[in-house]
């Protein structure tokens, strides 16, 4: 069994690989990720599981793999624009 947990900074890396977290998850929020257009890219509450920025992700995601553990990034929203896929896909 994996436990899986959401993060929303990396300060909570360490803390949480403690607590026993085999992988994590997290998405970015709002028009810092999406430039001027509106829009996260996933559906969780703002607060929950989101970064301001990719930047604030890739250095968590670092963290996460000098521990050894995996992060996934959610993309579970209803509908992208092409400007959209194209940042997802980056």
């Amino acid at each position: 069994m994996l436990i899986h947990s959401p993060l929303n900074s990396k300060e909570e890396v360490e803390v949480l690989i403690r607590a026993g977290t085999d992988v994590f998850y997290a998405g970015v929020i709002g028009a810092i990720f999406f430039g001027k257009e509106t829009g996260v890219s996933n559906r969780r509450p703002w607060v929950r599981a989101n970064f301001n920025s990719l930047d604030e992700l890739e250095e968590a995601a670092e963290m996460v793999h000098k521990h050894g553990r995996k992060i996934h990034f959610t993309i579970n929203e209803h509908f992208y624009t092409e400007k959209q896929i194209e940042i997802i896909l980056e």
